[in-house]
C-alpha cells in the first residue's frame, strides 16, 4: 500500500543555484522540479512538499541560438484590436529592472 506523507512531516530545504553560464530553459525545468518537490521520494501531486530556491547571477544566463534577438513576447491587452509585441532584449531588461528594485 502506498504511504502518503502528512503535512506536518514535510521538511522544506533551501537550494541556492548559481546561474552563471547555464541555459535558461534547462535551468527553469530544474527549478520547477525542485519547487514542486519532484526530486523527493515523498512526492505527491496534491500536496505542497517542494523546496525553496534562490537563483544568483541571473544576469549571466545563456540563451541558445538566436532567441535573444529574435524571440517576441506578445501581450494581449483585452481589447480586440490591441496586441503588443516585445522583443526578448527589452523583456529581460524590464524584468531585471523590476527584480533589482
Amino acid at each position: 500500500m502506498t504511504e502518503f506523507i502528512k503535512k506536518k512531516e514535510v521538511k522544506k530545504n533551501w537550494y541556492k543555484i548559481d546561474a552563471t553560464n547555464l541555459i535558461v530553459g534547462r535551468l527553469a525545468s530544474e527549478i520547477t522540479k525542485i519547487l514542486r518537490g519532484k526530486k523527493k521520494t515523498s512526492f505527491t501531486p496534491n500536496m505542497d512538499d517542494g523546496d525553496f530556491v534562490i537563483v544568483t547571477n541571473a544576469r549571466k544566463l545563456k540563451f541558445t541560438g538566436k532567441k535573444f534577438s529574435k524571440k517576441i513576447y506578445y501581450k494581449h491587452t483585452g481589447s480586440q484590436v490591441v496586441l503588443k509585441k516585445l522583443l526578448q532584449i527589452k523583456f529581460l531588461k524590464k524584468i531585471l529592472l523590476e527584480l533589482s528594485n
